[in-house]
């Protein structure tokens, strides 16, 4: 079909409205269903082979992706979660959706058609807030903010009349983190009492955090798993920051999730003993800042 040319490839779902404006005709969309190269998810609705599994639920469920599943699509980091968010219109929510689909709205007095198979990154937001707490909502507009998917100006303008919890998660959020693990360590341990310099730089190495002159924490991100060289780069510069007398701790995504009361018993027992507060051998000092 002449659609082909211009599909989405990460969502690869459209309506039959979008597909005629693109230059299809119905005739090529009874033809393509017919030969198995789309298939009809409901009434005028496709998805191409390549569609994305998630939105493809989300459309076949009478709705579109939106919130977390939304924001995932578009490349924001979210914390994991197996189901598929969906908004549907209003005509439509009151009818039960089948497992591991959740149904999400747009809070806060805001509305949107229910025209494009996913949410746009700030619709998709205000769905969010109310379904993540506040430090998952930071660490998730960090990664919006670094990636300069949506500026802090229109985000302010989105939350004006948010509740408070929503406008107090978006002025922590300072978009220097590289993952939403480390926005999650950031918040975390500053709630303890322990001052850390984000993003510091030894030498010709950027580190996660610095804390007091000598402890560096270093924090994976889920997708850190899926790259097979990361392992080797990463223990490398381990051994050379401790070379330079540096003391690393290395953090994991399940880590940080599913682990944190161990992680952070850990290291305040580091920082309560003073071990970050000496100086590095052979270092030119480091920022000076501590519990």
């Amino acid at each position: 079909m002449a659609i082909d040319a211009s599909l989405p490839a990460h969502v690869g779902v459209l309506s039959r409205r979008h597909i005629l404006a693109a230059g299809g005709t119905d005739g090529e969309i009874r033809r393509a269903v017919a030969a198995g190269g789309i298939r009809r998810l409901r009434a005028g609705w496709y998805a191409w082979p390549t569609a994305d599994p998630a939105v493809a639920r989300a459309v076949a469920a009478g709705g579109v992706a939106s919130c977390v599943t939304a924001l995932a699509v578009l490349g924001v980091w979210v914390p994991h979660d197996s189901r598929v968010h969906v908004r549907r219109s209003r005509r439509l929510r009151g009818k039960r959706l089948g497992a591991g689909l959740k149904a999400c709205d747009l809070p806060h007095g805001r509305s949107a058609p229910t025209a494009h198979a996913v949410d746009g990154v700030l619709d998709a937001l205000a769905a969010a807030a109310d379904c993540l707490s506040s430090e998952m909502l930071t660490a998730t507009l960090d990664s919006v903010l670094r990636q300069g998917i949506a500026t802090r100006a229109a985000l302010e303008e989105l939350w004006s009349r948010a509740p408070r919890r929503v406008r107090r998660a978006l002025a922590a959020a300072d978009g220097l983190a590289e993952s939403g693990t480390e926005t999650l360590v950031r918040l975390r341990l500053r709630r303890l009492g322990i001052r850390l310099t984000p993003q510091h730089w030894i030498g010709d190495k950027r580190v996660d955090f610095l804390v007091g002159r000598r402890l560096v924490i270093e924090v994976d991100s889920r997708a850190w798993h899926l790259d097979p060289g990361a392992y080797e780069r990463d223990r490398a510069r381990d051994r050379q920051l401790a070379a330079l007398g540096y003391h690393v701790i290395r953090l994991t995504y399940e880590q940080v999730l599913y682990d944190w009361p161990s992680v952070a018993r850990d290291i305040l027992a580091i920082v309560r003993r003073g071990e970050h507060l000496r100086a590095p051998v052979g270092s030119r000092g480091g920022s000076r800042s501590g519990r």
